[in-house]
């Protein structure tokens, strides 16, 4: 019991910890989460300030939102097919390139390979597609642009030697769903490890989680000593350019995207704790990652409703039992407010 006590302070007070105020260079997350809590400024523990995505996708407003959802449990092959496949596929090969299937990628001279395998900052592939859009050479050059996490997936791909096998892998996105395969785009790094830790683990388990923990911080300390300054700076300088397409302007914006894409890769770190549960953790995970969200969901909706009587509906999408869990914690802090001195009903 207490090694357990131990493990869970640290993970919060320490994990992910923030080494300045406001700041969050280990979240891969926030983009997504931006999306559904768009308005959202309390818990900054893992917020920090993020970058107007409209700077960076004048055309759909945050970098891929039309397709994030979608095709997130597309794998790297499936990505590629879907959304270079028509141009660089088996039919087609603009410009001599082909990426489907990933084999053909790596045909011909080396010197023309737009993946180079364990390089990912030195592969064509990855620099075209973090290019805002707009720009003459971002791949796609249609439609939306990939996501941050599909960028991510791609990245991670290459850095790992870009085998077939790999590439043919579906994303691992269910751990962050619910038992209805809703996803929990709301539920923070630190929450999530959480949560983990606070499963009926193993002793090997709670050991190899430690050591995922571990390299977590220190690849954050690593990633904000070197880069978390200049992240800092490109942040404040893409806000301030707004939607200008001078050329000063887009190298801004891919400059900031490829720093991005440096940052720990806390979704693979949970992908590696996921597959090490079996069927019946992996069940009391995704419970705990529902009400994670549930209670996330009723603190919004409490604080949207302060000094106001609380008539709106949960959420349809929600199945019933969820909606019935959301109305009783509701239930709960409303009359946490009413019971609170001073908050007298009938004004005695």
């Amino acid at each position: 019991m207490f090694s357990i006590f131990i493990i869970l302070a640290m993970l919060t007070s320490g994990f992910l910890a923030e080494p300045t105020p406001g700041y969050d260079p280990t979240d891969p997350s926030q983009v997504a989460e931006s999306e559904s809590s768009e308005n959202e400024q309390d818990d900054p523990g893992l917020g920090g300030p993020t970058v107007d995505q409209d700077t960076l996708d004048p055309r759909q407003g945050r970098r891929g939102e039309m397709m994030a959802d979608g095709m997130a449990n597309l794998s790297v092959e499936g990505l590629l097919e879907a959304r270079c496949g028509q141009c660089h596929g088996p039919r087609k090969q603009k410009a001599g390139v082909q990426v489907v299937p990933v084999e053909n990628i790596f045909t011909g001279p080396e010197k023309d390979w737009v993946v180079l395998p364990g390089q990912p900052e030195k592969s064509s592939l990855l620099e075209r597609i973090i290019l805002p859009a707009g720009h003459d050479d971002v791949m796609p050059p249609d439609g939306p642009t990939l996501s941050e996490q599909q960028i991510r997936q791609i990245r991670t791909w290459i850095q790992n030697g870009a085998d077939a096998t790999s590439a043919r892998e579906g994303s691992a996105v269910s751990m962050n769903q619910g038992r209805r395969g809703q996803g929990n785009r709301q539920i923070r790094p630190r929450a999530w490890f959480e949560a983990y830790m606070g499963l009926d683990l193993s002793p090997e388990q709670r050991r190899s989680a430690m050591a995922v923990t571990r390299r977590i911080q220190r690849e954050t300390r690593e990633f904000h000593s070197e880069w978390g300054d200049r992240l800092q700076q490109l942040q404040k300088r893409v806000e301030q350019s707004g939607r200008e397409q001078n050329e000063d302007a887009v190298q801004l914006r891919k400059e900031l995207q490829t720093i991005k894409s440096k940052q720990p890769d806390v979704a693979s770190a949970q992908e590696t704790l996921w597959k090490a549960l079996d069927s019946d953790q992996q069940a009391a995970m995704r419970a705990k990652l529902d009400e994670l969200k549930l209670n996330r969901r009723a603190s919004r909706s409490d604080r949207g409703n302060t000094g106001a009587k609380e008539t709106s509906e949960p959420d349809r999408s929600m199945d019933d039992e969820s909606r019935r869990r959301l109305r009783l914690l509701l239930d709960e802090r409303r009359k946490v407010r009413e019971d609170r001195p001073g908050n007298d009903p009938d004004g005695d």
